[in-house]
Parts: structure tokens; sequence; C-alpha cells
């Protein structure tokens, strides 16, 4: 039998059962006799709507794998059936449609007949009110579960998602998405859940949130030091600030070459040029006075260097390798360990000067030292030294008697072994 006609049947014996009390003038048994009647209705509709040979323990889903052979009930609560709440909102629609009804008839009679079984009226009104609140209820349980799991399919694979993306596949509203998943974190059905600070990703795992945070920990700290090095440029000369300005477009070619060579050799020397290119130029950001010292390697040096990396990525792109390609590719090679070699020379020597102002306050310092007797004077470490000498010629002297000692007794000792002989 189908749900709706039971649930017809239901109306029509309650109606038949109050019939029979306004008869009879008997009222004390109606309340058990329509809450019987409800029951069984309720027990229908669960029959009706539970699987063949279903057990009354919820429906255990079937797991997930993960990449990284992880369980995903660490992450999410297991995704519980619709059926419950749909039976509950099933059910509650079911009493409000009865009990409502019943609540206009008696309403009527009690109008009619003045006053009339007014308790029943309000008795069907608290009925029809919890059939409404059952129904209610049932139908948002019944879509919060639907939509917690698609939200967890969703999310499972990667255990992060931009919540745009998580609103275009439900269906809902980017705030609602993020009352959702807040909804769900406190609720434990999401164990790990986390936001990023604007909200517009979410994050299903401590330990890639934990990873998240240093990430953008560390691009704060990028950001911060490249707005500072963005006021200091600001203060340098026009011509400072271009040249700068070419040391990045010549960097930014390197690396490109370097991406396109799969020679690892040259890939080496590259990346060797790319760094020592690259200490040049933060040396001058620290030091504009050192831009003076780059009229050469600027106009000259680094555009030929560009230009032999050019010749070697096209040569190397020649499907056929013929002999001058290959001498003139060993060519560049060699060259660029030249290069290299060079540009470090050029690095030293942006610091020669600051060697010889090191080693010059060191000089200084020690005089002032000697001077306020701090350190030992030339006249007490030239004693020292005498002493030193003495010691060691009594130390030597000494070793050497008692060596010439031992040789005579060694002497003697042989002369009487040879007489006993004899």
């Amino acid at each position: 039998m189908a749900v709706t006609d039971d649930l017809k049947q239901v109306a029509d014996s309650v109606c038949q059962a109050v019939d029979d009390a306004l008869t009879n003038n008997d009222f004390t048994g109606l309340g058990n006799t329509v809450n019987g009647l409800v029951k069984g209705a309720t027990d229908a509709v669960k029959h009706f709507t539970a699987p063949a040979g279903a057990k009354s323990r919820p429906e255990q889903p079937q797991r997930e794998r993960l990449p990284q052979e992880e369980h995903p009930e660490r992450y999410f609560a297991r995704a519980e059936s619709e059926q419950g709440p749909k039976i509950a909102a099933v059910v509650g629609g079911a009493m409000a449609v009865v009990f409502g009804t019943l609540t206009v008839i008696f309403a009527l009679l009690s109008f009619i007949m003045h006053g009339f079984g007014a308790p029943l009226v309000v008795l069907m009104g608290l009925m029809t009110t919890l059939g409404i609140a059952m129904g209610l209820f049932g139908h948002r349980a019944a879509r919060k579960r639907e939509r917690f799991k698609s939200y967890r399919n969703l999310i499972l694979p990667r255990l992060y998602a931009d919540v745009d993306e998580l609103s275009e596949k439900s269906g809902r509203t980017e705030k609602e998405v993020v009352s959702d998943l807040k909804g769900y974190m406190r609720s434990g059905m999401i164990r790990q859940g986390h936001f990023d600070e604007k909200e517009t990703c979410f994050i299903a795992s401590d330990d890639l949130y934990r990873q998240y945070q240093e990430t953008a920990s560390r691009a704060k700290e990028q950001k911060r030091q490249q707005e500072e090095q963005a006021k200091r440029e600001n203060t340098f000369t026009p011509e400072v600030r271009e040249i700068l300005t070419k040391g990045n477009e010549y960097i930014a070619a390197i690396r490109k070459a370097n991406d396109e060579i799969e020679d690892q050799e040259i890939s080496d020397k590259l990346d060797k040029m790319e760094q020592i290119v690259g200490k040049i130029f933060e040396a001058v950001r620290q030091k504009p006075e050192l831009a003076g010292k780059l009229n050469m390697f600027m106009t000259y040096y680094l555009p030929t260097t560009t230009k032999l990396m050019d010749a070697y990525v096209e040569m190397d792109r020649q499907p056929v390798q013929g002999e001058n390609i290959m001498k003139a590719k060993r060519e560049i090679s060699n060259s660029l360990s030249t290069i290299n070699d060079a540009f470090e020379k050029l690095l030293d020597s942006f610091f020669r000067e600051q060697a010889m102002d090191v080693s010059s306050d060191i000089n200084v310092m020690k005089m002032m030292m000697k001077q306020e007797g701090l350190t030992e004077d030339d006249l007490t470490a030239m004693r020292r030294r005498q002493d030193a000498q003495m010691y060691g010629s009594a130390q030597a002297a000494a070793a050497q008697s008692a060596a010439q000692t031992q040789s005579a007794v060694q002497t003697q000792s042989g002369t009487q072994m040879q007489q006993q002989m004899k």
C-alpha cells in the first residue's frame, strides 16, 4: 500500500473516532485512539521507506582511500544517511495535515456548539504545531546531511578547496558555504577545519594548515623586504636605478637560457653565473657608490654574455648537430668558465676596500691597546723569547749528557763481558 493511502486511511479513522465521540458524548478515549492511529501511520511510513533487509543500525558508508593512505574519518565524521530526517519530515508533514484538519473541524464544532470541545481544539492545535516542527526539522536535517556529504566529497581528494569552487558546485552562496562549514566544525562533523585569513580557502588538515601558515609568513616577510627595498631604491639616483633594472633583466635572461639548455655542464655554469651576477647587483643595492665600477660590466660584458647564451640556445635547437655547431658550442662552454672567473674577481674587488679598512682598524686598535698597557711591550716580548730559547738549550744539553752517560755505561758493560768470556 502506498504511503498516501495509509495517510488517507488514518485521516478517515480519525474522523470516524471523532464522530463516535460526538454521538456518544464521550471524549475520554479520543486522545488515545488518535495517538494510536498516528503511531500506526508512522510505523507504516518507516516500513515503506526502509530498504528491504535493512537493519536498525545506520548503514556504514564505504570508506574512501586518500593518496597518503590516511583514513577520511581523521578529517571528517562519517557521512550519515538522510533517511532518518526524511522520515521525520514525512511524518511531521502527515501530522500537520491530519491534526490541522482536526483542529479546523473541532474549531467549527466548538463555534457551533458554543465552546463545546474547546480542549480538543487546543490539543489538536498543539499536535499540528508539533507536526510542523517535526517536518521542518527533518527537512533541514536532511538538507544539512546532503550538503555535508557534498562538501566532504569535494574537499577530501586534496584536503582543501576554494570557497568559490564549493559555492559553484553546491549551488550555495559563498557566505552560505562559509556558514555551513563553520557549523560543521562546531558540531565536530569537520574535525580539522581551517579558513585562510580572508575566508576564501578552506583547509581540512592541521598539517596542511601549518604549511600554509609558514608559506604565508614567508610571503609576508618577502613582501616586507621588497617594500623596504623599493623605499631604499627610491633614494637612489636615476643612474643607479637604471643599472638595477637592467641587472634584473640580465638575471632573468640567464635563468631563461638555463631553462632551455639541457646540457648539465652548461646548466651548472649558468647557475653559478646567475648567483654571481645577483650578488654583484645586491652589493650595489647595499652600496650605491659601487655602481660607478660597473661601466664595462653593463655596457660590454653582460650584453656579450647574453649574445653567447642566445647563440648556444639557437644552435642547441638545431635537429642536426654538425661539426661546426659542436665546435661553437664547446667554445661557448669554455668561455662561460672564463666569464664566471672574471665576474667573481669583479665581485671580490667590491670588498677589497672593506678588507683594507678592517685591517687598518685592527692595527689601530692594537696600537691603542699597547699605549694603554693592555698588551706586553716589545722588551717583555723579547725577554720571553730569550727565556724560551734558554730553556730549550738547557733541555737539549741535558738530553745530550744523558745520552753520553748511557753510551759510556753500555761500553763498560761490553768490556766486562768480553773479559769474563776469556
